[in-house]
């Protein structure tokens, strides 16, 4: 598990640096990543998720994307990125690249 620290009412040190802890499990952080790193001009890097969530999820994601329209994320030399169109849908994408427990 990993930890994320955010400071959501925007406190500074007048107010004590207030802060919310919260305990992230592996597909948590998978989620964050893709939500991420889908939003950023580089996109998902295969090798990302292999070395931090491994071969399940690499498998899960690319079994994703064979399945997201094609004209909605282009590939690249180490993974995928959105399109121009994509970006259009952007939520829609990225949960469909969700990994989610049933």
């Amino acid at each position: 598990m990993i930890c994320t620290r955010c400071n959501r009412a925007g406190t500074g040190a007048e107010k004590g640096f207030y802060f919310e802890q919260e305990q992230l499990s592996s597909s948590d952080r998978y989620n964050e990543y893709i939500m991420t790193a889908l939003r950023t001009t580089w996109g998902v890097d295969f090798n990302i998720i292999q070395e931090r969530f491994g071969a399940e999820l690499l498998s899960y994601l690319k079994e994703q994307i064979q399945q997201i329209s094609n004209n909605l994320i282009e590939e690249t030399a180490i993974g995928f990125k959105l399109s121009t169109a994509g970006m259009n849908v952007a939520d829609t994408v990225i949960s469909e690249c969700f990994w989610v427990k049933n």
